[in-house]
């Protein structure tokens, strides 16, 4: 992995609050005597997980795989190799972390860093070799060259933590935020009790908050189904988190105008 100068990315760690963190980060900054404001630090965690959607993503593309072996007279391969594709891409993701990394390692040649970019390049040789299982390594498989993504990404906060998000606002691994799922199940369970009779301060008593929260809360009920389904998922912009929903906006009664308030 290189940022835009050249320089390589290392990877190191670091704990806060007790838990420890994963990093990759330029060659440059890990130099003790040495300080630059331009070098790159990026959670480790989801940068591979970019990197692992775009594999995913590659294996389910069953054109371009059979091509690739077609091309490389391996025709007669196809049908397994198209189905060991399938059995990797559902026995990766059981695999331990550090096998998950071992797999990207062989299967990735190269990623590039630019601002705002991140271009991955997969050795097609070797997936052509993984999928077929098939000890006839040509000199064309050898001399196979990169399949390149170029994924535009940026760089979010949520609360001490780094994320990377992807453009069309979703995270690359796609992680949960439990806190802020829980905050939307109390916020449907203050409404069923509400509903069915119980004043606010009987809600709060049976839920031991103050009335002031449940009051708090409630608008989250009404929160547009698709921004719900985005956030059990983990699909939600990165800036869009439990502080922000309860304490920072002020919700629209409207679905679109929430959704043009809390994803863009």
């Amino acid at each position: 992995m290189f940022d835009e100068t050249g320089d390589r990315l290392s990877p190191t760690h670091a704990r806060k609050l007790g838990k420890r963190y994963r990093y990759y980060i330029s060659h440059r900054l890990m130099q003790a005597k040495r300080r630059s404001g331009d070098g790159w630090r990026l959670p480790a965690a989801e940068l591979e997980g970019l990197v692992e959607r775009e594999l995913m993503r590659l294996l389910a593309d069953h054109a371009t795989l059979a091509s690739w072996m077609k091309d490389h007279g391996l025709g007669e391969l196809v049908a397994s190799g198209v189905r060991n594709a399938e059995q990797f891409a559902t026995g990766y993701i059981t695999r331990a972390a550090a096998d998950r990394r071992e797999i990207l390692q062989r299967l990735v040649k190269r990623i590039d860093l630019a601002p705002n970019t991140i271009t991955i390049r997969f050795n097609i040789g070797v997936i052509i070799q993984h999928l077929t299982q098939s000890d006839h390594q040509t000199q064309s498989i050898a001399a196979c060259g990169s399949h390149i993504v170029t994924t535009p990404f940026a760089m979010a906060r949520r609360g001490i933590e780094t994320k990377l998000v992807l453009s069309d606002g979703s995270s690359p691994n796609q992680k949960v935020d439990a806190a802020l799922i829980h905050l939307i199940a109390k916020a449907h369970c203050y409404m069923k009790a509400m509903t069915n009779g119980k004043s606010r301060n009987d809600v709060a008593a049976i839920y031991r908050v103050h009335p002031p929260q449940v009051s708090q809360a409630l608008p989250l009920a009404f929160l547009d189904p698709t921004i719900t389904e985005a956030i059990l998922t983990g699909r939600h912009p990165a800036s869009l988190n439990a502080h922000r929903l309860l304490r920072d906006v002020e919700l629209p009664l409207s679905w679109p105008a929430q959704r043009q308030m809390l994803f863009t």
